[in-house]
């Protein structure tokens, strides 16, 4: 790897804590829903993963139910 190819960062979050974070110059940032089929974070030398998106309680609950054939209070 040839030094000074790779500039910046990227931080990934929930849109909420993206939203609230002041980063340095050179730090990009974008949350869970805007970065599916984007290819600008290709150079980065780094990326930090805050949180991880998660359906509702409620799809979970529904998905459990399905997969173990009884209803989940």
């Amino acid at each position: 790897m040839r030094a000074g190819r790779y500039r910046t960062a990227v931080v990934i979050g929930n849109k909420s804590v993206i939203a609230a974070l002041t980063l340095p110059p050179g730090v990009m940032k974008a949350h869970f829903n805007a970065i599916a089929g984007h290819d600008e974070f290709g150079g980065v030398y780094a990326v930090f993963v805050i949180g991880r998106p998660m359906p509702p309680p409620a799809v979970i609950e529904a998905i459990a139910g399905a997969l173990g054939g009884d209803h989940v209070p």
